[in-house]
């Protein structure tokens, strides 16, 4: 056990002499200097610091967000890091809310659905003959 503690300290110290030696020879690389993803400089952990001002470019990872229109609103509308709303519970959504100029649809952070008036207070769906619908978004 304390060979490995003595190894991994070893190969810390002769990574941070690299990492002091790259810095001396290259200043701009903390800058933003060292463009794109690969191998030396720009990865990052114990001998790495390339990409530091962002960018990795890791936000091409997410999914764009999908613009419903103006029916749809709140903090999981059209935001890249909230989860996205199923897309089938999303299209029954609208195809309630599209005739009532009253009804609007709220997406929250973690993709649930709701149905609200202008006010933001919940609504119930009510069907032809006055029964009460189950959403379940």
């Amino acid at each position: 056990m304390k060979n490995l503690v003595f190894v991994l300290a070893a190969a810390v110290t002769v990574a941070s002499a690299q990492f002091m030696q790259q810095q001396a020879a290259s200043p701009n690389t903390f800058q933003g200097g060292n463009q794109g993803v690969g191998f030396g400089r720009s990865v990052g952990g114990v001998g790495g610091g390339g990409n530091m001002r962002g960018n990795t470019n890791w936000e091409r990872l997410l999914p764009e967000p999908i613009n419903y229109g103006p029916k749809v609103y709140g903090p999981g509308a059209m935001n890249r890091y909230a989860i996205q709303p199923n897309p089938f519970q999303m299209r029954r959504a609208l195809n309630l809310v599209q005739n009532n100029p009253n009804a609007f649809v709220r997406v929250e952070m973690d993709g649930d659905i709701e149905l609200t008036n202008q006010h933001g207070m919940e609504l119930t769906a009510r069907g032809p003959f006055g029964q009460k619908i189950d959403l379940d978004f």
